[in-house]
Protein backbone atom coordinates (compact mmCIF):
# COMPACT_ATOMS: atom_id res chain seq x y z
CA UNK A 1 0.00 0.00 0.00
CA UNK A 2 0.86 3.77 -0.44
CA UNK A 3 -0.17 6.58 1.57
CA UNK A 4 0.47 10.55 1.37
CA UNK A 5 1.16 10.97 4.84
CA UNK A 6 4.39 12.75 6.23
CA UNK A 7 5.97 11.09 9.33
CA UNK A 8 5.00 13.22 12.56
CA UNK A 9 8.68 15.43 13.99
CA UNK A 10 9.76 14.48 17.70
CA UNK A 11 11.35 16.90 19.80
CA UNK A 12 13.32 15.96 22.65
CA UNK A 13 13.10 17.98 25.87
CA UNK A 14 15.81 19.20 28.04
CA UNK A 15 14.85 16.72 30.59
CA UNK A 16 14.87 13.73 28.14
CA UNK A 17 11.11 14.31 27.34
CA UNK A 18 10.09 13.05 23.35
CA UNK A 19 7.34 15.38 22.59
CA UNK A 20 5.72 14.33 19.43
CA UNK A 21 4.86 17.41 16.85
CA UNK A 22 1.34 16.07 15.01
CA UNK A 23 -2.14 17.51 14.03
CA UNK A 24 -3.86 19.13 17.17
CA UNK A 25 -7.57 18.39 17.97
CA UNK A 26 -9.63 21.54 18.14
CA UNK A 27 -13.08 22.06 19.12
CA UNK A 28 -15.69 24.93 17.98
CA UNK A 29 -18.92 25.81 20.28
CA UNK A 30 -22.19 26.95 17.76
CA UNK A 31 -24.25 28.13 20.73
CA UNK A 32 -27.47 29.46 19.25
CA UNK A 33 -30.01 31.15 21.95
CA UNK A 34 -33.63 31.74 20.86
CA UNK A 35 -35.67 34.49 22.94
CA UNK A 36 -39.51 34.26 23.01
CA UNK A 37 -40.56 36.76 20.49
CA UNK A 38 -38.29 33.91 18.18
CA UNK A 39 -35.40 36.06 17.55
CA UNK A 40 -32.78 34.08 17.47
CA UNK A 41 -28.60 34.98 18.19
CA UNK A 42 -25.16 32.66 17.71
CA UNK A 43 -22.77 33.71 20.37
CA UNK A 44 -19.46 35.07 18.58
CA UNK A 45 -15.46 36.49 19.47
CA UNK A 46 -13.74 39.25 18.18
CA UNK A 47 -10.07 37.94 18.22
CA UNK A 48 -7.47 40.10 19.61
CA UNK A 49 -3.99 40.70 18.94
CA UNK A 50 -2.90 37.73 21.31
CA UNK A 51 -3.73 35.66 19.21
CA UNK A 52 -1.51 33.93 16.24
CA UNK A 53 -3.94 34.28 13.42
CA UNK A 54 -7.17 35.30 11.86
CA UNK A 55 -6.84 38.86 14.42
CA UNK A 56 -9.30 41.27 13.98
CA UNK A 57 -11.83 38.51 12.51
CA UNK A 58 -15.45 37.23 14.29
CA UNK A 59 -15.52 33.58 15.33
CA UNK A 60 -17.39 31.19 16.86
CA UNK A 61 -15.65 30.16 21.00
CA UNK A 62 -12.72 27.37 19.64
CA UNK A 63 -9.36 26.12 20.73
CA UNK A 64 -7.51 22.90 21.49
CA UNK A 65 -7.81 19.77 23.63
CA UNK A 66 -6.24 19.71 26.98
CA UNK A 67 -4.25 16.56 28.19
CA UNK A 68 -6.83 14.41 29.71
CA UNK A 69 -9.88 16.11 28.86
CA UNK A 70 -12.62 15.11 26.18
CA UNK A 71 -13.56 16.89 23.39
CA UNK A 72 -16.89 17.55 24.79
CA UNK A 73 -15.33 19.06 28.18
CA UNK A 74 -12.93 20.78 25.60
CA UNK A 75 -15.52 22.72 23.69
CA UNK A 76 -17.11 23.67 27.45
CA UNK A 77 -14.46 25.05 28.53
CA UNK A 78 -13.22 26.83 25.95
CA UNK A 79 -16.52 28.53 25.19
CA UNK A 80 -16.54 29.01 29.23
CA UNK A 81 -12.54 30.94 29.10
CA UNK A 82 -13.45 32.94 25.93
CA UNK A 83 -17.21 33.98 26.75
CA UNK A 84 -17.57 33.47 30.57
CA UNK A 85 -20.87 31.53 29.36
CA UNK A 86 -21.42 27.99 30.99
CA UNK A 87 -23.17 26.02 28.86
CA UNK A 88 -24.99 23.78 30.59
CA UNK A 89 -26.73 26.57 32.43
CA UNK A 90 -29.04 26.46 29.03
CA UNK A 91 -29.23 22.16 29.14
CA UNK A 92 -32.61 22.95 30.58
CA UNK A 93 -33.96 25.12 27.74
CA UNK A 94 -32.17 23.33 24.98
CA UNK A 95 -33.63 22.22 21.99
CA UNK A 96 -30.81 20.91 20.58
CA UNK A 97 -27.56 19.74 22.42
CA UNK A 98 -24.85 18.00 21.12
CA UNK A 99 -22.73 18.07 23.81
CA UNK A 100 -25.52 16.30 26.08
CA UNK A 101 -25.80 13.27 23.54
CA UNK A 102 -21.75 13.30 23.60
CA UNK A 103 -21.33 14.03 20.21
CA UNK A 104 -20.08 16.56 17.10
CA UNK A 105 -22.38 17.21 14.77
CA UNK A 106 -19.72 17.34 12.26
CA UNK A 107 -15.85 16.20 12.54
CA UNK A 108 -13.55 18.00 9.85
CA UNK A 109 -10.11 15.80 9.33
CA UNK A 110 -9.38 16.48 5.84
CA UNK A 111 -6.13 17.98 5.91
CA UNK A 112 -5.98 21.23 3.59
CA UNK A 113 -3.29 23.65 2.55
CA UNK A 114 -3.51 25.39 5.62
CA UNK A 115 -0.31 25.23 8.22
CA UNK A 116 -2.11 23.64 11.08
CA UNK A 117 -4.05 20.67 9.39
CA UNK A 118 -6.10 20.83 12.61
CA UNK A 119 -8.81 18.21 13.67
CA UNK A 120 -11.83 20.03 14.20
CA UNK A 121 -14.92 18.69 16.28
CA UNK A 122 -18.32 20.65 16.02
CA UNK A 123 -20.53 20.91 18.85
CA UNK A 124 -23.82 22.20 19.20
CA UNK A 125 -26.88 23.93 21.40
CA UNK A 126 -30.09 25.48 20.59
CA UNK A 127 -31.65 26.70 23.54
CA UNK A 128 -34.40 29.02 24.33
CA UNK A 129 -34.06 32.17 26.67
CA UNK A 130 -36.16 34.90 28.21
CA UNK A 131 -33.06 37.09 27.88
CA UNK A 132 -29.53 36.79 26.94
CA UNK A 133 -26.93 35.29 28.80
CA UNK A 134 -24.27 37.59 30.05
CA UNK A 135 -21.09 37.20 28.39
CA UNK A 136 -17.89 38.35 29.39
CA UNK A 137 -13.55 37.92 28.60
CA UNK A 138 -13.27 37.85 32.19
CA UNK A 139 -11.75 34.37 31.96
CA UNK A 140 -9.43 34.69 28.78
CA UNK A 141 -5.84 35.05 28.12
CA UNK A 142 -4.94 38.79 27.73
CA UNK A 143 -5.64 39.81 24.04
CA UNK A 144 -7.35 36.96 22.86
CA UNK A 145 -10.67 38.18 22.80
CA UNK A 146 -11.73 42.25 21.86
CA UNK A 147 -14.92 41.73 21.63
CA UNK A 148 -18.33 39.44 22.10
CA UNK A 149 -21.33 39.32 21.07
CA UNK A 150 -24.90 37.93 20.72
CA UNK A 151 -24.84 38.27 16.98
CA UNK A 152 -28.75 38.31 15.84
CA UNK A 153 -28.82 35.18 13.13
CA UNK A 154 -30.15 37.67 10.04
CA UNK A 155 -26.66 40.16 10.75
CA UNK A 156 -24.46 36.78 10.80
CA UNK A 157 -23.19 37.24 7.15
CA UNK A 158 -22.59 41.20 7.65
CA UNK A 159 -19.54 39.91 9.75
CA UNK A 160 -15.74 38.91 8.44
CA UNK A 161 -15.29 35.82 9.64
CA UNK A 162 -12.71 33.99 10.71
CA UNK A 163 -11.30 30.06 10.04
CA UNK A 164 -14.22 28.22 7.95
CA UNK A 165 -16.60 29.50 10.25
CA UNK A 166 -19.22 30.59 7.66
CA UNK A 167 -19.50 27.48 6.65
CA UNK A 168 -19.90 25.37 9.64
CA UNK A 169 -22.87 27.94 10.73
CA UNK A 170 -24.36 27.56 7.38
CA UNK A 171 -23.74 23.80 7.68
CA UNK A 172 -25.19 23.99 11.33
CA UNK A 173 -28.47 25.36 9.82
CA UNK A 174 -28.83 23.85 6.70
CA UNK A 175 -28.29 20.36 8.31
CA UNK A 176 -28.41 19.85 11.93
CA UNK A 177 -31.01 21.90 13.86
CA UNK A 178 -33.88 24.09 12.12
CA UNK A 179 -36.51 25.55 14.01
Amino acid sequence: MQFNNRINECAKTADGRTIWLSRSIAVVGVVVVIQDDGQGYILMNKRGPGCPDEIGKWVLPCGYLDWDESCEDACRREIWEETDLDVTSLYESALFNSFEVNQPFHVKSKPSSDKKQNVSMYYGLVANVKELPVISSVNCEPGEVDELAWVKVQDFDELDIGFSHRDIVGYFFDNVWSD
